[in-house]
């Protein structure tokens, strides 16, 4: 046990500080099981405390194989909700189910597998199809197989990570599964793939807005790039569609006109480029405000909830910068990865608007 424990010691801190964001604490239990049998089950909890205190940021999860493989094994299915519920009852902090996604010539029903996944899907944990591939000659069926399979994957919230075991033929251990064939040709399944992930599940809109100035469409969720234009101006903002709903505001300030006023003092509303970006320990924002204005500063995940916030309420002109130190507003860490620096700044003439992308690695 004191082996394993220095093992996570010294393990742990590498994946961290290089942005590892989540990790198989457990993987293949079913088959390394040796340990478990001279301590006991419970010592899984220790691991995954351990884990969790080296790395608190990360997700923890369990990855095992015939889950989904085969139509799934009623022994490992069995086993998985056992170890669920030893450490949910310990509120030890797993995050994560990770299900091995190997198949051959036996393809199992989709209904079977979206059975499967309600199954698991009442533990409230994330699931990640951590090693996808379709080992078998008949590319037209491995094809219509892989179309079939992601799309169900898709249609379950609980799941959001999807891992192809690899994509080029020369470097597969199981060389079949490929997207790509030796001399980088195509296969069926990389266009049942890319027909999937950019036409089917890509969300791209125009039109006009409304009486209302308004402009509203359904889509994916996921990072945006929105553009508004009109008479010539144009505009473009990133934003980040969550579940309920994502509501942005942009303003065309056209200098020709009459309505509000233009600012020409050899400045403008910018939200420069954050440094260092990566950061770990603090990023710095230049940005530049070319009248009195209110300056609403929000940093969100990629799901675009906010994590930190802050109000100037008397932002004088010139040239300024914001430190965010990687910590929401009640100071606690944040979970390494991707984020957005917004920046509104609302004055006489309007309101502006400002994103940049950060990404941060403790």
């Amino acid at each position: 046990h004191t082996a394993l424990i220095h093992h996570l010691d010294t393990i742990v801190p590498i994946g961290r500080d290089a942005g590892v964001d989540s990790w198989d604490v457990i993987n293949e239990q079913t088959l390394n099981h040796e340990v478990m049998d001279i301590l006991g089950d419970e010592v899984l909890i220790d691991w995954f405390e351990h884990t969790h205190f080296l790395h608190p940021e990360a997700q923890l999860g369990i990855n095992d194989f015939n889950i989904l493989m085969g139509g799934g094994d009623a022994g490992q299915h069995a086993n998985l909700v056992y170890l669920i519920n030893m450490l949910q009852n310990a509120n030890a902090p797993i995050h994560r189910l990770g299900f091995q996604s190997h198949f051959n010539n036996y393809l199992p029903s989709i209904d079977l597998l979206f059975e499967i996944l309600e199954d698991f899907s009442v533990y409230d944990l994330n699931i990640h199809i951590s090693e996808f591939d379709i080992d078998i000659y008949d590319e037209e069926a491995q094809a219509d197989y892989t179309r079939d399979f992601m799309t169900i994957m898709f249609s379950q919230p609980s799941v959001d990570r999807f891992t192809h075991w690899g994509f080029w033929e020369a470097t597969m251990y199981i060389p079949n599964g490929a997207m790509f064939r030796v001399d980088w040709s195509e296969k069926p399944n990389y266009h049942a793939y890319t027909d999937l992930v950019f036409n089917q599940w890509w969300t791209e809109e125009e039109g006009l807005v409304n009486d209302k100035g308004e402009f509203k469409v359904r889509g994916f969720l996921g990072d945006y790039e929105i553009t508004a234009s009109r008479n010539g101006l144009s505009s473009t903002q990133e934003a980040v569609l969550v579940k309920d709903g994502t509501a942005i505001t942009m303003v065309l300030t056209d200098p020709t006109s009459n309505i509000g006023e233009f600012v020409d003092n050899n400045e403008s509303f910018q939200l420069g480029a954050g440094y260092p970006n990566p950061f770990n320990t603090h990023i710095v924002f230049p940005y530049t405000i070319p009248e009195p204005s209110e300056v609403h500063i929000t940093v969100r995940n990629i799901l675009g909830i906010p994590v930190w916030s802050t109000v100037l309420k008397s932002c004088q002109p010139g040239k300024h910068t914001i430190t965010w130190n990687g910590r929401d507003n009640g100071s606690h860490v944040v979970e390494n990865g991707m984020y957005f620096m917004h920046l509104e700044a609302i004055s006489k003439s309007g309101r502006y608007y400002d994103t940049q992308k950060i990404l941060l690695l403790k």
